[in-house]
């Protein structure tokens, strides 16, 4: 590493301190304590700094499920065609057609993908949860070519899965992320209808 890339982790690892001090290492979505990272409300790329009210602090599970910032979309796109079995099509399709989350399989597709990429470390449990599932159902969408190369490459470098692996692993983790918001709402709501005035 080089004594600007040094220099460059440590201005980044100062910033991330400092956004969740300010939030008491708490996610700004759900309230979560539960591997909580700083992220940036405006990227870099987009003309955001590293001050302290760019930050904003998220869990796995908000994470995952929303995005603060989309990848502008390019011309250059690469079809994915993915199998998994039926159950777990099942699922996400429900998901989907409940208007949880996202509402196409493409768009979440496509936003885990760009969470792995920002993120690897998100999705450390990828491996455990990235079973060979019985192909019965086949997905087909698309992602941006360069998104979907920088993808590939960090799966063969960081756990050596296949891409489908790796896709239907990353839908469990979305699954559940959704599941335990849902619960959290629910006891939420069943804690408010139980207060009375």
């Amino acid at each position: 590493m080089t004594t600007e890339q040094d220099a460059r982790l440590k201005l980044i690892q100062a910033w991330e301190h400092l956004v969740l001090t300010r939030t008491r290492d708490l996610c700004a979505n759900c309230g979560s304590n539960v591997q909580v990272r700083a992220r940036m409300v405006v990227p870099e790329s987009l003309g955001g700094n590293l001050h302290p009210e760019n930050g904003v602090a998220l869990c796995r599970s908000c994470r995952v499920i929303s995005s603060i910032h989309q990848e502008p979309e390019t011309n250059s796109k690469t079809p994915i065609s993915f199998w998994m079995s039926r159950a777990q099509s099942l699922q996400m399709n429900e998901h989907l057609e409940a208007g949880v989350g996202y509402r196409t399989q493409s768009a979440l597709v496509r936003h885990l993908v760009q969470q792995y990429v920002a993120d690897p470390e998100s999705f450390q449990d990828l491996i455990e949860l990235a079973e060979e599932d019985v192909a019965e159902v086949k997905w087909n969408l698309w992602v941006d070519s360069a998104l979907y190369t920088r993808f590939k490459n960090l799966l063969q470098e960081t756990s050596g899965l296949s891409v489908r692996a790796a896709l239907c692993g990353m839908l469990r983790i979305y699954a559940s992320a959704l599941n335990t918001l849902n619960q959290k709402e629910s006891e939420h709501v069943g804690t408010s209808s139980n207060t009375t005035p």
